[in-house]
């Protein structure tokens, strides 16, 4: 039992401590003169945490849920294809740490669908942790500093220095949020799963706990996540990231499709009252957020224009590196190396990015079947989660709705951005939102 609650406690520990980016370089990488974060080895203090996890799951392991063996299978067959990549192209060092990556990766997923917990306490442990980075995350907004920490791994962010994330106005020159993280789009994407995780939390809410309060304590302990709403999506709306505000809207979407058909009142109170945080945040900051979103929508200043077109460059070159290499792959993680060798015009070392859709860059990397191969164990997790839904539609709000919702988020995100197949912090997104969808869509389909 003492395995158990250990398990139990690591996991929630790990999940609040994603945000955490704290990692010793172990070798570092430069490309046109500059430092190259596609290509630096490094160890994080997550990936000890998760060895440390591992260690405690074996422990305890007659104390785990059944494994969902069907999805497992799919993402093992997606590993056997990359190793196949890999070994094709073994040459580079950042390619053998990618598919390291890869392997925690599918680790991360059996772990979340096997711990002996309740997912609504993993996921209160996985909103707390970004709920903190958020409170940062707005007071760098607010300060327009990123102040370095090495304990944190927070690099230093002024928005005076060139390629630094900002946004133009007339104005001047605005910081985007960073939280803990190396880049706003990666916070932007991590706050998007943040606020949806904890949507469905209070939608699932056990009917114990919706009674009329009778004292502050318990009208505090109803309301309190309002509260945590406004850090979240303070946060989310400062990040300035297009990818996550619409991968965001579509998840929403989905959600709100399951409870509009379940028709239950008090889901749509929530709703309510979800939606008005947000409404009174947007009119109180209208003043500063009108001109900036504005500016970040309809991309008329050179900063937006130089971004769009960066984007639209890494994808016509993700094309051309497809149409040769779409068999084997050119090898995981050498895309950008081959785009500073074959480009035919000279680039800056920003314009030098993987490209900004991780299915091509799957294509790219690691051959076509590769990237067919993810996309199906994608639509095969959906399915199941709307299946898992269906058949809780009498009861409380379905938990699987986080399978249909994160895999919405996934999607969307992918085919704007490419961290979450390039950079640790975006593994880590990644397949921990694949881990709660297993675990929901399995246990409620069951």
């Amino acid at each position: 039992m003492k395995a158990k609650k250990i398990f139990i406690w690591m996991t929630r520990v790990w999940l609040f401590l994603l945000p955490l980016q704290t990692h010793l370089l172990l070798q570092s990488a430069r490309l046109a003169g500059h430092e190259w974060p596609f290509g630096e080895i490094s160890l994080y203090a997550l990936d000890v945490g998760f060895f440390l996890l591992v260690i405690s799951a074996f422990t305890a392991r007659r104390y785990w849920k059944k494994l969902p063996l069907s999805y497992i299978f799919g993402l093992i067959i997606f590993i056997c294809l990359l190793a196949v990549s890999v070994f094709l192209h073994h040459d580079a060092k950042n390619t053998w740490v990618l598919f390291l990556r890869y392997l925690e990766g599918l680790a991360l997923v059996a772990l979340l669908a096997v711990v002996p917990d309740r997912t609504r306490k993993l996921g209160i442990a996985f909103v707390a942790g970004i709920t903190a980075a958020a409170a940062f995350g707005i007071w760098q907004f607010m300060t327009q500093y990123v102040p370095k920490s090495s304990l944190f791994g927070v690099a230093e962010q002024n928005p005076s220095v060139a390629g630094v994330s900002v946004l133009l106005s007339s104005a001047g020159r605005f910081l985007r949020a960073y939280g803990t993280f190396s880049h706003p789009n990666i916070f932007g994407g991590y706050l998007a799963a943040a606020l949806l995780m904890l949507l469905i939390i209070v939608l699932q809410r056990p009917a114990s706990e919706r009674r009329n309060s009778v004292s502050v304590k318990e009208f505090l302990g109803r309301y309190a996540w309002t509260l945590v709403v406004l850090l979240l999506f303070g946060a989310f709306t400062f990040s300035f990231s297009r990818s996550a505000w619409i991968a965001f809207a579509v998840s929403l979407v989905v959600l709100a499709s399951i409870t509009v058909q379940r028709n239950r009142s008090y889901e749509l109170r929530v709703w309510v009252l979800a939606g008005i945080v947000p409404i009174v945040f947007l009119v109180l900051h209208s003043s500063v957020l009108v001109p900036l979103v504005s500016e970040r929508i309809v991309a008329r200043n050179v900063v937006e224009r130089v971004s769009i077109e960066n984007r639209r460059q890494s994808l016509v070159e993700g094309y051309t590196i497809f149409k040769k290499y779409w068999a084997e792959g050119l090898g995981l993680g050498r895309s950008t190396y081959y785009i500073a060798e074959h480009s035919p015009e000279s680039l800056q070392w920003w314009e030098i990015q993987p490209p900004h859709n991780i299915f091509l860059l799957l294509a790219d990397e690691a051959s076509i079947f590769t990237a067919l191969t993810f996309i199906g164990v994608l639509v095969f997790l959906g399915r199941d989660s709307l299946h898992a839904v269906r058949q809780q539609k009498q009861n409380a709000f379905p938990m699987s709705a986080l399978g249909l919702t994160f895999v919405a988020l996934i999607v969307v995100i992918g085919l704007f951005d490419h961290y979450l197949l390039t950079l640790p912090a975006g593994f880590f997104l990644t397949f921990t939102l694949l881990g709660f969808s297993v675990r929901t869509a399995a246990a409620e389909a069951s």
